[in-house]
């Protein structure tokens, strides 16, 4: 994979013929350019432990900060439960994974399915893909409404002088999502 160093104003420029001239650059050999690749190929790569890291800090960030009040309302019960639920994910997880799998006749597990679309669609060939499919849209819309009403719950608690109400508050967010997602598709 080639790293481009030089940026999309300066490809606009070399595609235009009257200032294309002024940009020319001497060529580069052909063995300094696979060395080149070489190293930002060894460059791209990311070891496991890294990858691992990221993940689980931005799956643990926020919650590892509630964690202290959660412990303090609700006591005893959310630490069994923080020793219970991973079990259960794991158990659910390990189940899944299995689901995936049938055996040929040769004994091998062969794969044959690979979302939770087909895995619906084996349970019950006739509804169970399309109602897997509308839990999880279903899901991902009161995720992004549960968005909608933290951002006005917190901007409630951070301007409190101001006299808006969530439902306002909920409304500038949809309308700052919109400005910026025009703006990326300017870009």
């Amino acid at each position: 994979m080639k790293k481009e160093t030089h940026s999309t104003g300066y490809h606009l420029l070399r595609s235009d013929p009257v200032l294309a001239d002024e940009l020319e650059e001497p060529p580069e050999s052909t063995q300094e350019e696979e060395s080149a690749e070489d190293k930002a190929a060894a460059t791209d790569k990311s070891p496991l432990w890294k990858a691992v890291v990221n993940l689980m800090s931005s799956i643990e960030g926020t919650g590892l900060l509630a964690l202290p009040y959660v412990i303090a309302q609700s006591g005893l019960v959310a630490i069994a439960a923080m020793a219970v639920v991973p079990f259960i994910a794991f158990y659910t997880g390990a189940i899944l994974i299995d689901c995936l799998y049938e055996n040929n006749d040769a004994g091998e597990r062969v794969r044959v399915r690979s979302n939770y679309k087909q895995l619906g669609e084996a349970f019950s060939p006739r509804f169970g893909g399309t109602i897997v499919s509308t839990i999880q849209l279903v899901e991902l819309f009161l995720l992004a409404s549960l968005y909608l009403v933290l951002f006005a719950s917190l901007s409630r608690g951070i301007f409190p002088d101001l006299p808006l109400s969530d439902k306002v508050w909920m409304l500038s967010q949809l309308r700052w999502e919109r400005r910026i997602s025009e703006l990326v598709l300017i870009l």
